[in-house]
């Protein structure tokens, strides 16, 4: 028997996706993303803080490649 497993899992939220969240005591908070609740993530909150803080390296990043690409764009001679 094979004991090995890969597992891959996505998805892909785009801009107007509606999300909401339900704290759950203490330590436990529920992200619903769609109109019904459809999809939902539960973090800790250790993890929670975790995806946080690297959430807001992507944004950073993205935003940075962004303000590049719009520089180069406006560099070129029409």
């Amino acid at each position: 028997m094979n004991t090995n497993l890969a597992l891959g899992t996505w998805a892909q939220i785009s801009e107007g996706c509606p999300m909401d969240c339900n704290v759950d005591g203490s330590n436990l908070t529920h992200v619903l993303f769609g109109t019904d609740g459809s999809f939902e993530l539960v973090f800790e909150a250790e993890a929670l803080r975790a995806f946080n803080a690297a959430s807001g390296r992507a944004v950073a990043e993205m935003d940075a490649i962004h303000e590049r690409e719009e520089a180069e764009r406006r560099a070129k001679p029409s």
